[in-house]
């Protein structure tokens, strides 16, 4: 009797740790769905930044206008009409414990002013969280086209901006168009900053790549040098990555002297910080102008590109996406084929090492091959199963403009698109926009 009223004990024992064990499940796995339900609505909807009057406060492609510190705190740069200049804006958008908080929209970081205009800031976060900025724009009086690289950066507990500074002054500018522009910021290892841009000198009447970098955290920077000068053809939009042996990749495009002045996307490598670089190397098809490079390296080090070109003659330019590994380069491909004029891609990773493309796309060529668009459709495509998928639409209307992406993203799911919606000519709202890489 004794032993079947033990049995009896241990049974009812069993089924009520079994009772309570399922209801803890349970209750887990509610919790864990709450709390899935409530991290996709923060990460929902859309964020207004800021309200601008510039078409192209947002331009180009090339320039990385949006980081993320290992606080998870999100950073985007524009440039905003302030006081009757164009002035660098950097906006902060922090998370609360139930929203989005963004700052830094009313001032912007420096105010040159001198009757003169400052144009297309290039983003990065150094592995202290200094927040570090480059940019061009003319300091001189009333001479816009004197353009020189600025520089500026902002320590993580720092309230305000250090003053700009040029980080390397170009000489020789004799009313000159296209004097020093489009520079790309790359905070690498070590705490190296490295910065490459295009721009004439008093030896070159057409702009070629330039190269500084430093190695006191934007303190001091080197002279300026020419990366492998082309004295008869123009170097433009220059991009820089490093791989995760510490090699750097600088990508521009060039019509390297081909009769019909098709640019064409070329790069060189360099394995000592800098201080030589191998000979050019062409990546495109030759028989189609190329140009809108935007490059990222995984977290295997395989290094993505993306540029527009065309696929056929007289046929629209489409996104083209090669990548180069274990030396390497992949076959060329089209991202996503269509009969509408695909131009100024982003590309991109994440935590989960998830890659994917924003782009534009319309039925006007505008302008091509030097672009100049209205709003258009703004589309994103991840690549998964070494396959880019169908694209999501950034927004249901077709007024998009230069949606950019970070080059890469500490976050494992929600991949975050900064762009422009133009609502008329003269009135854009500045927005930010998550997607879900897994889906």
């Amino acid at each position: 009797m004794k032993t079947i009223f033990s049995k009896k004990i241990y049974t009812q024992l069993f089924l009520s740790f079994l009772i309570v064990l399922i209801f803890a499940v349970i209750g887990v796995l509610i919790l864990r769905k709450t709390q899935q339900l409530e991290k996709e609505r923060f990460f929902a909807g859309e964020l207004q930044i800021d309200t601008v009057s510039d078409s192209r406060a947002l331009g180009y492609s090339g320039q990385r206008k949006l980081v993320q510190d290992s606080a998870g705190n999100i950073f985007v740069g524009y440039r905003k009409d302030y006081q009757k200049n164009a002035e660098i804006f950097i906006a902060k958008i922090s998370q609360t414990l139930s929203d989005w908080r963004i700052s830094g929209t009313e001032k912007p970081i420096v105010s040159i002013e001198r009757n003169n205009d400052q144009r297309v800031p290039s983003l990065a976060i150094d592995a202290k969280n200094t927040l570090h900025v480059v940019w061009y724009g003319s300091d001189t009086e009333n001479k816009k086209n004197n353009r020189q690289i600025k520089y500026s950066r902002k320590s993580s507990d720092a309230e305000n901006w250090e003053s700009w500074r040029n980080i390397a002054h170009v000489s020789g500018y004799e009313n000159d168009e296209l004097w020093q522009e489009h520079p790309m910021l790359l905070a690498g290892k070590d705490d190296m900053l490295y910065v490459a841009w295009e721009g004439k000198d008093e030896e070159n009447e057409k702009q070629q790549i330039k190269f500084s970098k430093s190695n006191t955290g934007g303190s001091v920077w080197t002279k300026w040098e020419n990366i492998s000068p082309s004295k008869n053809n123009t170097q433009s939009r220059p991009v820089l990555v490093e791989d995760k042996d510490g090699k750097l990749y600088l990508f521009a495009y060039s019509s390297l002297g081909n009769e019909d002045n098709l640019q064409q996307i070329q790069y060189i490598v360099s394995s000592d910080q800098g201080e030589t670089w191998t000979a050019w190397q062409v990546i495109s098809d030759s028989f189609f102008d190329s140009r809108h490079i935007s490059v990222t390296v995984d977290k295997l080090g395989k290094i993505h590109v993306v540029w527009r070109a065309q696929s056929m003659i007289n046929g629209p330019s489409q996104i083209i996406y090669r990548n180069f590994y274990d030396d390497r380069w992949s076959e060329i491909e089209i991202v996503s084929p269509s009969e509408k004029y695909q131009f100024f891609p982003n590309i991109g990773t994440n935590q989960s090492g998830a890659i994917y493309v924003s782009w534009m796309e319309s039925p006007d060529p505008a302008e091509f091959p030097r672009e100049n668009p209205t709003g258009s459709l703004g589309l994103i495509s991840f690549l998964k199963k070494e396959k880019f998928q169908p694209p999501f639409k950034i927004s249901e209307k077709n007024n998009i403009l230069y949606p950019n992406l970070s080059e890469k993203i500490n976050l494992d799911k929600f991949v975050p698109v900064f762009y422009a919606q133009q609502l008329n000519e003269k009135e854009l709202n500045l927005k930010l926009k998550f997607f879900d890489s897994s889906k």
